[in-house]
Parts: C-alpha cells; structure tokens; sequence
C-alpha cells in the first residue's frame, strides 16, 4: 500500500467531511420536520404512500446520522495527527490538500520567504511526518 497516496486522500477528505459535519446537523433536523407530515390513511393490503415517506424519511436520518459518526471519527483523528505536527507543517498541508485554492503557492512563498523549490520540499517533509504519524510506514510496505 501506498500510505503516502493514502495520506494526501485523508487530507483532502478531512477538509470534506469537516464540511459535511458542519451541515449535517440542519439536514437532520429538516428531516425530522418533514417526517411529522403525515396526511392519509393505510389502505386495504399495503401501506399508505404517507407510512412510506415516513419509513423513508427514518431510514434516511439514520444513514445520516451513522455517516456524521463516521464522519465526526475521521475528522478527529486526522485533527489528532495535525496537531502533533510542527505549525509550519500544518499550515503547508492545510494549504496544498486541506483548503487549497488559487495562488496557494505563493502564498507559502511569502509568508515563509522561500522560493517555490523549498514550498515544495517543505511540502514533501509535512507529508512525509503526516504519514509517519498517521500509519507508521511513509512508501509501499
């Protein structure tokens, strides 16, 4: 396995999912609202298009509500390897995979007075200590 390639995919799916848990929370509750609506009766041998919505709607804010566990799980743990790393290093990793947007580079550059070859290299250490820290082997094992 390639725990660098699986590094770089925890990265970019935390700044994803931490997202997702900042959402989730109204989704379930607009859920919740809509699964109150109920407006006709069973009918002779099956149930009411009302019961199945309702069944749905449960259905729907369990998965919901399992995927923010995940989720909150994941978030925490890739949090936990962040903060064991120098501030420099996060700050790089944030930039390249977490929050990464136009002009990424040269803002590195400024704010740490290097050229582009050390952004990259400094960027090539903070991956190589993240995974280290996150699965104690860095290359194909």
């Amino acid at each position: 396995m390639n725990w660098l390639s699986e590094s770089i995919s925890d990265l970019r799916l935390y700044g994803q999912r931490k997202r997702f848990l900042e959402s989730v929370d109204s989704q379930l509750i607009w859920l919740a609202l809509k699964g109150c609506a109920t407006d006709s009766e069973a009918v002779e041998g099956g149930a009411s298009k009302s019961e199945d919505r309702l069944l749905n709607n449960i259905v729907k804010r369990d998965k919901l509500k399992q995927s923010k566990r995940l989720a909150k799980e994941f978030v925490e743990q890739v949090e936990k390897t962040l903060d064991m790393l120098p501030k420099q290093q996060k700050d790089i990793l944030t930039e390249f995979f977490i929050d990464r947007s136009k002009g990424h580079i040269e803002r590195l550059m400024e704010k740490y007075h290097v050229e582009q070859a050390h952004i990259y290299r400094l960027k090539n250490e903070s991956l190589y200590s993240f995974t280290i820290l996150r699965y104690g082997a860095s290359n194909t094992q």
